[in-house]
């Protein structure tokens, strides 16, 4: 009987029907004593129990194992295994005695929550391995360098040689960053040099200067960057390259930038193409001219002009003019005379003064007056001082 009582025990413990196991055995549930037939039976039935209880405390203590460590690893994963950690404590599986403990359900729901943690472990294990992989190749591209030259390889899965890789590159990157930043400066002028001589088609002294410093800046810069070059390459014994190519090689092939567009004139000079006072009109700096300052004149003080003196002057024509002249002035004899006005002071800064003085009538025979000196005006002889001339005539034979 003491051993129909341990495989009962075993039976609750791995979660299995003991009166199932029995009719397995064909042992009668009600038997009080066991024969010489059925003992061996019982005992074969104990020792497979045991055997399978002691194979699974070891699959879930292994299983424990591993969840404790992809548990480290998804944090937010919220996963109920208490159990399997009681387990993993114990030294023996003689010491698992509650029921189900040890069952197939229970190790079958372990098993999967092992797979479900290893898949979400992975996926999080790639997405880390990219983002290294992105960094580095901006490393790469920032500091002009090529994963043959540092011995970077992105073909690795392994996060921590991607971690090494990735911190050897960040010594590099502080290693060649001053000469690199003056690197890109430098071809960033070059190329607005290049843009700046094909993208111009009219040559003046604007464009010339501006071509002559971008290009002293270049060549300024050229020669700093060849000093730290061969002092960089001197201090770490290794040439300095630059996206695939030696950068002293780069800078001593590069060809001498043209200075500015005055070379280019100057060759077409020598060629009989352009005049040499063109090239000395753009050379020659042109001087400032002085502004004269500006005095205000005060509003109530009156200019001592009275028009009606002045327009017998504007009517006689000079001795000597031209015939135009002659013409236009008899034309404004002819007009005919309007009505007579007052004379009115011009007042210096409001020249509407005067014309608030007249009324509606006045002011429509103003207009027809100039009108008709206008049509005399319109000829192809006349310049623009001879027919201001007019108009300020014929404004003074009005208000004579």
């Amino acid at each position: 009987m003491e051993r129909l009582k341990v495989m009962r025990n075993l039976c609750e413990v791995l979660g299995i029907d003991f009166w199932e196991k029995m009719e397995e055995l064909d042992i009668d549930p009600k038997v009080e004593e066991m024969d010489d037939e059925t003992s061996p039976r019982v005992n074969l039935a104990v020792e497979l129990l045991e055997n399978t209880k002691r194979s699974r405390f070891l699959k879930i203590k292994e299983l424990g194992l591993r969840l404790i460590e992809l548990r480290s690893v998804m944090i937010d994963q919220e996963i109920d295994f208490a159990n399997v950690v009681c387990f993993i404590d114990a030294a023996s599986e003689d010491l698992i005695t509650q029921e189900k403990a040890l069952s197939s359900r229970f190790l079958n729901k372990i098993k999967c929550e092992d797979s479900q943690l290893e898949q979400l472990s992975a996926n999080r294990l790639k997405e880390k391995n990219l983002r290294i992989k992105t960094k580095i190749r901006e490393l790469l591209k920032c500091t002009h360098l090529t994963g043959n030259e540092v011995e970077i390889d992105l073909e690795k899965e392994v996060l921590e040689e991607l971690k090494m890789q990735k911190e050897m590159l960040k010594v590099e990157v502080e290693r060649r960053s001053d000469i690199v930043i003056r690197a890109e400066i430098w071809r960033k002028s070059v190329d607005q040099l290049e843009a700046l001589q094909k993208g111009s088609k009219n040559t003046n002294k604007m464009e010339l200067m501006r071509c002559e410093l971008l290009a002293k800046r270049i060549e300024g810069i050229k020669n700093i960057l060849v000093e730290m070059v061969q002092t960089w390459e001197e201090k770490y014994d290794s040439p300095f390259s630059y996206d695939g190519d030696h950068l002293l090689t780069i800078l001593n092939a590069d060809a001498k930038p043209s200075s500015s567009k005055a070379e280019g004139m100057q060759k077409q000079k020598a060629e009989g193409q352009v005049p040499a006072q063109d090239l000395k009109s753009l050379l020659t700096p042109h001087p400032k001219l002085r502004r004269t300052p500006r005095v205000p004149v005060p509003l109530e003080e009156h200019v001592p002009l009275q028009l009606h003196v002045v327009a017998p002057l504007l009517l006689v024509p000079p001795a000597g003019a031209p015939p135009p002249m002659a013409q236009a002035a008899q034309a404004v004899q002819e007009l005919p005379a309007p009505l007579p006005l007052p004379d009115v002071p011009v007042q210096a800064g409001s020249p509407p003064t005067m014309i608030s003085q007249f009324n509606r009538s006045r002011q429509s025979l103003l207009t027809s007056t100039m009108l008709k000196a206008l049509q005399v005006m319109k000829r192809p002889t006349l310049s623009t001082f001879q027919v201001t001339m007019m108009i300020a005539m014929t404004v003074t034979t009005y208000l004579e």
